[in-house]
């Protein structure tokens, strides 16, 4: 389910179907003609860093409570460990 943003944008629900129709869509709009290569491809990079980041969270068990106090207190300082 996406939320209107505007007459012709949609926002992208914040889950992992969220996402993997965000992804299909925009593979869509490519086919179609309504993309282009350069907006799929930073599409794409911006998917692979939304993985990388929940990857990293379950990786170190990182539960969102925690992740929210620690961003909220500024202690989550990557690449320190």
């Amino acid at each position: 389910m996406t939320k209107i943003v505007n007459k012709n944008e949609t926002a992208t629900i914040r889950t992992s179907i969220g996402l993997r129709d965000a992804l299909f869509d925009e593979l869509d709009a490519l086919r179609d003609g309504t993309s282009n290569p350069q907006k799929s491809q930073a599409t794409a990079k911006l998917a692979v860093q939304i993985i990388n980041s929940v990857k990293m969270e379950i990786d170190y068990g990182l539960s969102e409570d925690v992740i929210s106090r620690l961003t909220k207190t500024n202690n989550l300082q990557l690449g320190t460990c």
